[in-house]
């Protein structure tokens, strides 16, 4: 999403992506989604939508094999932007 390696950025296709790894139904794909809200990439900036894709990523995440630390931060930050 971010254009790093000489790859350029595309909003509209990071957010196809994100949507794709959504359907994966892991914490990674919630969080993708989550980003694209959060941050308007490919899409209109959604705070409720954004918390909510952060919750369920929470919500999946079990025996530490995601980053809890990451995405309690950006539900804060989320929180703190209401």
């Amino acid at each position: 999403m971010d254009g790093e390696k000489g790859v350029g950025k595309d909003a509209a296709r990071a957010y196809k992506m994100a949507q794709l790894a959504e359907k994966t139904d892991t914490p990674w794909g919630y969080k993708a989604i989550a980003r694209c809200y959060k941050d308007g990439i490919g899409v209109e900036k959604n705070t409720a939508k954004a918390k909510e894709y952060v919750e369920k990523a929470l919500g999946k995440c079990k025996n530490g094999k995601c980053n809890h630390d990451d995405l309690k931060k950006m539900l804060k930050e989320l929180e703190g932007a209401e």
